[in-house]
């Protein structure tokens, strides 16, 4: 799996790679940007948007409770989890 961080740089994960699906609901992301503090290197924010963006196809094992943080604290409820 290759990851692009907001940075820009990319980081490659291999081993370690889970299951965990994360998406956004894009009609309830408030663009608060709560999600990009919590988890970088999964989530992002698009400034031509204004929303957050899911930046990977699966989660990597050692981010999956940054996930679940991140869509716990999400006020309207827009991160979607799936396990």
């Amino acid at each position: 799996m290759i990851m692009k961080p907001a940075n820009g740089d990319f980081i490659t994960f291999v081993e370690g790679e889970g299951k965990m699906k994360v998406r956004i609901d894009y009609d309830l992301c408030m663009g608060d940007r709560n999600c990009n503090k919590v988890c970088p290197e999964v989530f992002e924010y698009d400034q031509d948007k204004l929303i957050s963006r899911v930046l990977v196809d699966t989660v990597p094992n050692h981010l999956e409770d940054a996930v679940r943080k991140a869509a716990r604290e999400c006020a309207p409820g827009a991160i979607i989890v799936e396990e």
